[in-house]
C-alpha cells in the first residue's frame, strides 16, 4: 500500500487533522500508538529547535506474552511500553516485572518520568494538565490526538513557558508532514560497503536567523541498533574548545557531513534489522536545538 502525504501547519492542529481523524474512527482510536517506527518531530516556540519521539522496530516479549515497544524521547529515559486495553500508556518495570502507568488518560496519575512533575489530570479532548513539584521547571500540559500521538506539549522553564507542537510525523501508513518542510533534515545513506554517509541541513525560516554554539562543536550524531541503543557516538573521544560562537542562517542554510564506519567493534555482534540515525546541532543552552533522524536497515 503506498503511503499518503499531508502536509501540517502548527497552528490549527485539530482542524488541519480532520481528515485523518475520520479516517481513524473506522479502526480503533488511541491516543498515542506505539506501532513499531512510528515517529514524531516536534519544533520548539520560542526558540525554533527541534526534538524527535520514536518507537523502535525490535519488539519486547514477557514470558507471559505481554508486547512492548522502545519509547525513545517521550519521557526523560528510553523506556519499554504498550498500549493496554484500557487505552492508557504503560511502561515495563523490569525490576518486578509488572506493567506501571505512564500517561492515563482518563484518571489522575503520578508522572514518575517528568522532572519537577508531580502528577498529570487528565481533561477532555486529550489534554492533561501536570501539577509541578518546582517553582520554575516540569510539565505543565500535554495535548494528544486519537491515532495521531502527542501533538502539544508544555514545559514550565526559568525563562518562561516553551511550548513543543508537532510539525511532521509518521504514524504507521500515515505521512504528516515531512523532511522537505522541516526546518532541520537529516539523511543518511550506504557510501560504500563499509561507510554510512549522514548529511544534515538547517533550513533558513522565513527569515535569517543566529544560531549560537557555546563550544567549537557543531553537531554531533549517534546509532542506534533495532532495541534502541546506542552503538556509536560521532563526538566519543574527541575534543572541543570551549569558546562561543554565532553562525548566521541565510538562505542557504547550514550544512554539515558526518561518516558511521560499519567496521565497528560491538559489545555484541550485529543485529539485522533498522538501524536509526540520530543528528543534533550542539547549539543553544541545551546543546541540542535542532534534531532529527533518518532509519537505515543493516
Amino acid at each position: 500500500m503506498s503511503r499518503r502525504t499531508f502536509s501540517v501547519r502548527v497552528l490549527g492542529m485539530r482542524t488541519l487533522f480532520s481528515f485523518l481523524l475520520g479516517a481513524a474512527l473506522l479502526c480503533g482510536a488511541e491516543l498515542f500508538p506505539v506501532q513499531p517506527g512510528n515517529e514524531w518531530t516536534y519544533r520548539s516556540e520560542p526558540g525554533g529547535g527541534t526534538a524527535t519521539i520514536r518507537v523502535g522496530t525490535t519488539p519486547l516479549a514477557t514470558a507471559d506474552g505481554r508486547l512492548f515497544h522502545r519509547l525513545i524521547g517521550y519521557a526523560a529515559q528510553p523506556l519499554w511500553v504498550r498500549t493496554h486495553s484500557d487505552g492508557n500508556l504503560y511502561y515495563y518495570d523490569e525490576e518486578s516485572g509488572r506493567d506501571r502507568v505512564l500517561t492515563d488518560f482518563a484518571n489522575e496519575f503520578a508522572a514518575e518520568f517528568s522532572n519537577c512533575t508531580a502528577a498529570g489530570k487528565p481533561e477532555r479532548g486529550g489534554v492533561i494538565v501536570y501539577s509541578s513539584s518546582c517553582a520554575d521547571a516540569g510539565l505543565e500540559r500535554e495535548v494528544f490526538e486519537a491515532n495521531i500521538g502527542l501533538v502539544e506539549r508544555v514545559e514550565h522553564t526559568i525563562a518562561g513557558p516553551r511550548t513543543m507542537k508537532l510539525v511532521a510525523a509518521k504514524v504507521g501508513r500515515w505521512t504528516l508532514g515531512g523532511q522537505d518542510g522541516s526546518l532541520f533534515q537529516v539523511q543518511v545513506a550506504r557510501k560504500d560497503a563499509a561507510t554510512l554517509a549522514v548529511t544534515m541541513r538547517l533550513n533558513a525560516g522565513p527569515a535569517p536567523f543566529p544560531v549560537t554554539f557555546p563550544s567549537s562543536q557543531s553537531f554531533d550524531v549517534v546509532l542506534r541498533d533495532p532495541d534502541g541503543e546506542v552503538v556509536w557516538r560521532w563526538s566519543q573521544g574527541l575534543a572541543f574548545l570551549p569558546v562561543a560562537r554565532t553562525e548566521e542562517v541565510t538562505e542557504a542554510g547550514l550544512r554539515y557531513g558526518a561518516e558511521i564506519p560499519l567496521a565497528l567493534r560491538l559489545p555484541r555482534p550485529w543485529k539485522d534489522g533498522i538501524y536509526t540515525v540520530e543528528a543534533w546541532l550542539t547549539a543553544g543552552a541545551s546543546e541540542r536545538e535542532f534534531a532529527g533522524s533518518a532509519r537505515i536497515k543493516l
